[in-house]
């Protein structure tokens, strides 16, 4: 679990983070005087609209049924777990999402440089090229598979998920539908789903070097750092 505050010091300073509000305080030993963040000082989580389909998205890998601007984009300022990031062209995305009343449909145009797919069964996925996404506690990898792209989670591949990438141009596109069952969630009124979405970046052959999330409260397993997706 960890401790429940983690605190700095040096002869001149304190600073202490309080783990479970994140209340930051400081304190300056040469006079005395202590600042401490307001309550909810802290970054906020954004909200974020899903665009509601009116038929089902065609897993095909193609961009085509995705007009307009992106849900969302990953730049290289996003950095999370890994934090080498050359560049937009190293590692950058546009991300949209949609959803009917069967499924979660993410398509996502990934810019990367030096492609270094994981290999199939792998269970060291992230240290590969890959997307990854959250929603709610379910953690999800778009990865290659044995018969093509497949699913990832802990309990398994996703069931009835479907996935297609392709690669070319400084990149790849890989589009995925998720089925709401699978994932034990679905939007509903005054009920958003807890959202976050990854893309992981290796270039050579020392495992991942780049990781980008969004959005930029995002912390492991804790939903509550995700978006909120309405």
């Amino acid at each position: 679990d960890g401790p429940s505050t983690w605190r700095i010091e040096n002869p001149l300073l304190r600073i202490e983070l309080q783990a479970q509000t994140g209340e930051l305080t400081v304190l300056d030993k040469r006079i005395g005087y202590r600042w401490r963040s307001l309550p909810g000082a802290g970054p906020q989580v954004p909200d974020i609209g899903l665009s509601r389909r009116a038929s089902p998205v065609s897993v095909d890998g193609e961009l085509g049924e995705w007009p307009g601007f992106p849900t969302f984009e990953l730049t290289p300022d996003m950095v999370a777990d890994a934090r080498r990031v050359d560049g937009a062209a190293d590692l950058s995305a546009r991300v949209w999402l949609g959803w009917d009343d069967a499924a979660l449909y993410l398509a996502a145009l990934v810019s990367d440089d030096h492609l270094r797919w994981p290999a199939a069964g792998a269970t060291e996925w992230w240290q590969a090229d890959s997307v990854e996404l959250w929603v709610g506690g379910l953690q999800v990898a778009l990865l290659p598979g044995a018969g093509g792209w497949t699913t990832w989670t802990r309990s398994g591949p996703l069931a009835e998920a479907q996935v297609e990438m392709k690669a070319g141009g400084g990149g790849y596109v890989i589009e995925a539908m998720l089925p709401w069952q699978a994932l034990g969630t679905r939007p509903s009124a005054g009920a958003p789903v807890r959202l976050a979405v990854g893309v992981n970046d290796a270039d050579g052959d020392n495992g991942r070097e780049g990781q980008l999330y969004f959005p930029t409260t995002w912390t492991h397993s804790q939903p509550d750092t995700f978006a909120r997706a309405w």
